[in-house]
C-alpha cells in the first residue's frame, strides 16, 4: 500500500493554493483574484483581511491511487521589506499540531507575474522549514502560477523568479532549487504530485534531514480516519461520509 504524503500548499494571497488542491479533488476550482497587489502602509495584500481557513483535502490519483493530503491554508501577507509571514506560520503549526498532522513536504505557489518576490518565498520557505523542523520536511516544492494570464511575459518572468531563487535560497533554504510550472488543471496539479513521490529532480527539489526515511502513518492516528471515512470537521472523531475535506 503507498504512503499517504501530507503536504501543505502556502503562498502569498491570490496565487492559487485552493484552486490547486481543488483541481487535484472532486470541487470545481475558485479563480484566485487576478488583480495585481497593492501596497498599504508597507504591506502587499491581495484580499481584505478575514478569519483564516485551514483545511485538509484527500487525493487520491489514479491509475495507482497514490494517496495525499493536501493542507489549505491561509495567504502569507507579504511586506514591502519581504520579511516573512511569521504569524500565519505559526497559526498553521499550530493547528496541525492541535490534531496531531505531521507533514512530509510543502508546495510553495507564487504567481509567475510577481516574478520579483523570490526574496519573499525564500524567506517564507526557511521560516517555515524551521517551524516544521521536528516533522522531519521530505519534500518542498516551489511552483509557479498564472501561466494564462500573461502568457508572453510568464517565460522570462519564471526564468527570472527561478535565478533569483537560486540565488538567494542556497545558504537559506539549504536546498537545490528547482521550479514547476502549474496551470489550473488536473493533469498539471496531478504531475506535480507525482513527481514529488518520485523525488523526480524535474519537479521538487528534496530536502534531507537527519535520520532518513520518510514519514510512515501511525495506526490509530488521524491518517486511519481518512481510510476508513472521507471527512472529518473540528476533531478527527466528526466524520461525515459525504465529503473529503475537514477543517480545523
Amino acid at each position: 500500500m503507498l504512503q499517504t504524503l501530507v503536504l501543505a500548499v502556502i503562498g502569498p494571497h491570490g496565487a492559487g493554493k485552493t484552486s490547486f488542491i481543488r483541481s487535484v479533488t472532486d470541487c470545481e476550482p475558485i479563480t484566485p483574484p487576478q488583480r495585481p497587489a497593492l501596497v498599504e502602509d508597507g504591506h502587499i495584500r491581495h484580499a481584505p483581511p478575514g478569519g483564516p481557513g485551514i483545511s485538509l483535502h484527500r487525493c487520491t490519483l489514479p491509475p495507482w491511487r497514490a494517496p495525499y493530503i493536501l493542507v489549505d491554508t491561509p495567504g502569507l501577507c507579504a511586506r514591502a521589506d519581504d520579511l516573512p509571514d511569521c504569524e500565519t506560520i505559526d497559526l498553521v503549526k499550530a493547528r496541525l499540531d492541535r490534531v496531531g498532522v505531521r507533514l512530509h513536504g510543502v508546495v510553495y505557489l507564487q504567481r509567475v507575474t510577481e516574478a520579483t518576490s523570490a526574496d519573499f518565498a525564500v524567506r517564507n520557505l526557511a521560516r517555515f522549514r524551521e517551524a516544521f523542523r521536528p516533522d522531519g520536511l521530505r519534500h518542498v516544492v516551489v511552483a509557479t502560477t498564472f501561466w494564462d494570464v500573461s502568457p508572453e511575459l510568464a517565460p522570462r518572468g519564471d526564468e527570472y523568479f527561478l535565478d533569483e531563487l537560486r540565488r538567494l535560497g542556497g545558504a537559506s533554504v539549504e536546498a537545490e532549487h528547482q521550479t514547476a510550472r502549474l496551470c489550473n488543471d488536473l493533469e498539471s496539479g496531478a504531475a506535480l504530485l507525482e513527481g514529488i513521490r518520485r523525488g523526480s529532480t524535474v519537479y521538487p527539489f528534496r530536502v534531507p534531514e537527519p535520520g532518513g526515511e520518510p514519514l510512515a502513518g501511525i495506526p490509530g492516528s488521524w491518517e486511519d480516519a481518512f481510510v476508513d471515512s472521507k471527512c472529518c470537521t473540528k476533531s478527527w472523531e466528526d466524520i461525515f461520509a459525504d465529503s473529503k475535506f475537514c477543517t480545523i
